[in-house]
């Protein structure tokens, strides 16, 4: 398990990134990826007595979906990172400590 202080720092870090596409009718795979990861901290949150969508637009937020351009590892945030947070202990998620399949997935 890896402790952060932000979910910010653990989901996103600043990359090189290129231009965006002309079409908005699909979200970049990267921002779909974002979104799932903060509908899984909704869920958990919901989960551990929280409200799902204050804590699903707070992730958005955090993690800067927005402005995702990459993933890092598709496959462990996937298969690893995302379902971790179905079987997070409650304090882990207040405490904002997280699988480290996590850490530094969302890129910009």
């Amino acid at each position: 398990m890896v402790k952060i202080t932000s979910l910010c720092v653990l989901l996103w870090m600043t990359a090189c990134g290129g231009g965006s596409g002309s079409t908005q009718s699909k979200p970049l795979p990267a921002v779909q990826a974002c979104y799932d990861v903060a509908a899984a901290i909704g869920n958990a949150w919901k989960r551990c007595g929280g409200d799902y969508q204050t804590n699903y637009d707070r992730a958005v937020q955090d993690i800067h979906c927005a402005m995702a351009m990459a993933i890092s590892d598709e496959a462990a945030l996937r298969s690893t990172c995302i379902p971790s947070f179905d079987n997070i202990i409650c304090s882990d998620l207040v405490h904002g400590t997280y699988d480290d399949s996590c850490k530094d997935q969302i890129l910009r």
